[in-house]
């Protein structure tokens, strides 16, 4: 089965102009870092998933270009884990490990209040995705602090968004699905593919998740990879199913 034909089953009413229909491939999670090749797309609903990936590709010295609006809201979610004055600290080997534990336990805290007032379930399962991710940009920042030799977050987030940016044709693109319009690659890799369209109850809004899922299967010109986040593996959507 061809990308154009999943495009013509989420958009009947839109006729692509694209021809040739693109080879698709499901991809597990654990497997998209291996697969990604200089000048891929990787694309995703969500911002969360882009940044994990985007640290791995860093920590492998992968080239990496995202848009610079994106590339400040990633600056910006780091920079919420930290307070003014621990993103200006002056940080030493010796300090590092109760640095980041405080770190951690505070937004852990965060992370409970602000999931408070939704079902016990999902804030079980938002907090601990929360957590993970907190986890790996911990682990990151302790990486960077002594490959890069900075010894402040500012700063390691400095160079972070200066690294985001780069400018040459071998680069690995990240995206969000939404800032993706427009961008074509021969190879596109769509993260967490499993969770489009996201759930809506409005109808206007449902009609922009069915929008933004035609704008991901049709981003590639050569080869679509629909990457299942691995806990939710087995649950691909069933409207897509006889399609993939």
């Amino acid at each position: 089965t061809k990308a154009i034909d999943i495009a013509k089953k989420i958009r009947e009413d839109i006729k692509g102009f694209k021809k040739e229909g693109g080879v698709v491939e499901v991809l597990q999670s654990h497997e998209v870092l291996r697969r990604l090749k200089p000048g891929d797309l990787v694309i995703c609903r969500f911002r969360d998933p882009l940044r994990l990936i985007a640290m791995k590709l860093v920590n492998k010295n992968i080239k990496v270009h995202m848009h610079p609006d994106e590339v400040q809201e990633f600056i910006g979610d780091y920079k919420a884990y930290f307070t003014p004055g621990e993103l200006r600290k002056k940080l030493n080997e010796g300090m590092l490990e109760e640095f980041f534990a405080n770190i951690e336990q505070r937004n852990i805290k965060r992370f409970e209040k602000d999931f408070a007032n939704v079902d016990s379930a999902i804030k079980s399962v938002k907090v601990k995705e929360a957590t993970n991710l907190l986890r790996e940009s911990i682990d990151f920042f302790r990486l960077k602090f002594i490959d890069w030799q900075l010894n402040t977050i500012d700063s390691i987030l400095l160079r972070l968004k200066e690294t985001l940016q780069y400018l040459g044709d071998d680069a690995i693109k990240i995206s969000t699905i939404h800032r993706s319009k427009g961008l074509e690659e021969n190879r596109v890799f769509i993260l967490e593919y499993n969770k489009l369209p996201v759930p809506r109850v409005r109808q206007w809004e449902i009609e922009q998740e069915r929008n933004l899922h035609y704008v991901a299967v049709t981003r590639s010109k050569q080869e679509v990879y629909l990457c299942l986040e691995k806990r939710e593996e087995d649950e691909v959507d069933e409207k897509d199913e006889e399609a993939i």
